[in-house]
């Protein structure tokens, strides 16, 4: 299964915009930041696949906003995306 980055994603009962960018400026120099005052997903320029992995990532954010174990969340992402891969 080949997953493809949406424009928008409905998580719960709000709507999040993707933005993908060319550089994101953050204090970890991530590949993904999620805003939930905005309501918007955004996804560095590269490797489609890691860009959807860094999507992934960042939709499981949203799912729980508080939720803020990055080693828990980037591993539920990959373990995920080989899940549908496979």
């Amino acid at each position: 299964m080949k997953i493809r980055i949406p424009k928008k994603v409905k998580i719960g009962a709000l709507t999040y915009t993707i933005e993908i960018v060319d550089h994101l400026i953050d204090k970890n120099d991530s590949g993904g930041q999620t805003d939930s005052s905005k309501l918007t997903l955004k996804i560095s320029k590269g490797h489609p696949d890691a860009m959807v992995q860094i999507f992934l990532h960042e939709v499981f954010h949203a799912f729980n906003i508080e939720f803020d174990n990055e080693v828990i969340v980037e591993n539920f992402a990959n373990s995920f995306l080989q899940f549908v891969q496979d």
